[in-house]
């Protein structure tokens, strides 16, 4: 695995913080390859379609889940969230994935994550 660090986007996919520009990692992805966030947290891609993304979620039950904009909130025991473009899964209060993009059977996620957490792509 490799440590990655966060880069600076000139605007977020988030609402909240439209036009202001936020720190956020931003990988791409093919299916089968994951993202892991510290110890207990891990994304890894299950499916991707032409207009959506499957993601297994691996995390601990205490973390809150749901998507937005649309403020769904996900049972701890989903284990695979689909999402479109422009949809964001936040777990707890400090952990965001957005896609980003999707193009080619890859797909290109965005990811904010609290400082002391070390992400690590799984190939």
């Amino acid at each position: 695995t490799i440590a990655l660090r966060k880069h600076r986007i000139a605007t977020s996919c988030h609402p909240a913080d439209s036009g202001r520009g936020i720190a956020m990692l931003v990988l791409t992805r093919a299916t089968d390859e994951a993202i892991s966030l510290g110890d207990d947290v891990i994304f890894r891609v299950a499916r991707i379609a032409t207009d959506s993304v499957d993601l297994a979620i691996t995390a601990p039950a205490n973390l809150s889940r749901r998507i937005l904009p649309q403020e769904t909130a996900i049972p701890a025991d989903q284990e695979v969230v689909s999402l479109s473009v422009n949809e964001t899964l936040q777990l707890g209060e400090a952990i965001r994935v957005t896609v980003v993009m999707i193009r080619a059977g890859r797909v290109r996620l965005g990811i904010d994550y609290p400082e002391g957490m070390m992400p690590h792509r799984i190939d």
